[in-house]
């Protein structure tokens, strides 16, 4: 599913009830062993393509653990793309894909805003 990082505002766009049915769902569905994934809706109207964090905190707010969260984010991700053996994980032989961030977003995911470098393919890529 795809979430908005501006997804603190789906109560006013919706309404308080139904937003919090629309989250409620979410929950249920994370709850039932879900395979749950997810994206952001980059591209659309004040959805940029740097909202993935953000976006991240709509599940922190209905009571997923971070490693979970970043999980959904990497791992299955990957996995649902048919990627799952390529990256998604480090591990020998895959392609060592890794964002180096200030923080632990284990602890908060908040860290992932602090981008230090990217490495894709085991090689550096600079910000421009």
């Amino acid at each position: 599913m795809t979430v908005s990082p501006h997804w603190r505002m789906l109560p006013k766009v919706f309404g308080e009830e139904r937003a919090a049915l629309m989250f409620d769902q979410v929950r249920q569905m994370a709850d039932a062993g879900a395979n749950l994934i997810v994206g952001t809706d980059a591209g659309v109207q004040r959805t940029g393509f740097n909202g993935l964090p953000g976006a991240l905190t709509f599940y922190a707010h209905l009571g997923l653990p971070n490693h979970t969260i970043l999980d959904m984010a990497i791992r299955r991700n990957a996995e649902a793309l048919g990627l799952g053996q390529v990256t998604g994980r480090l591990a020998p032989g895959l392609r060592a894909d890794l964002l180096l961030v200030d923080g632990d977003p284990l602890h908060d995911l908040e860290a992932l805003q602090q981008t230090r470098a990217v490495f894709a393919a085991g090689r550096r890529h600079e910000q421009k």
